[in-house]
């Protein structure tokens, strides 16, 4: 009777106990997956920022390199149009000395 009642209860009362301890180490096993997984995600954002941030630097550094390099060629067009000029005229002056040596020959 009674007795039956109560040890029953008590198995009861045991089982509920367990099942809320358990229960509750299964919450903070979630809460640890919960800030592991956001600082994991904290750390993703972080190394993507870091990630973009060299690549804009590499652009930027490429992209100077590129305006160097331009302006260089663009020097280097200039001086062969001027070395070009000045043959030009050193052929025409030397065309003319030998007219004049061979007009003071004759």
């Amino acid at each position: 009777g009674l007795r039956e009642q109560l040890l029953r209860k008590d198995v009861e009362l045991d089982a509920a106990e367990r099942a809320r301890k358990e229960s509750a180490r299964e919450a903070e096993r979630s809460m640890a997956l919960a800030n592991s997984t956001a600082s994991l995600c904290e750390n993703i954002k972080e190394t993507h920022a870091d990630a973009q941030q060299i690549l804009l630097q590499r652009i930027a550094s490429l992209e100077a390199t590129v305006e160097d390099e331009a302006r260089d060629l663009a020097e280097g067009r200039k001086q062969a149009l001027e070395l070009a000029a000045a043959q030009g005229e050193v052929a025409e002056l030397t065309e003319a000395f030998q007219e004049l040596e061979r007009e003071s020959e004759a």
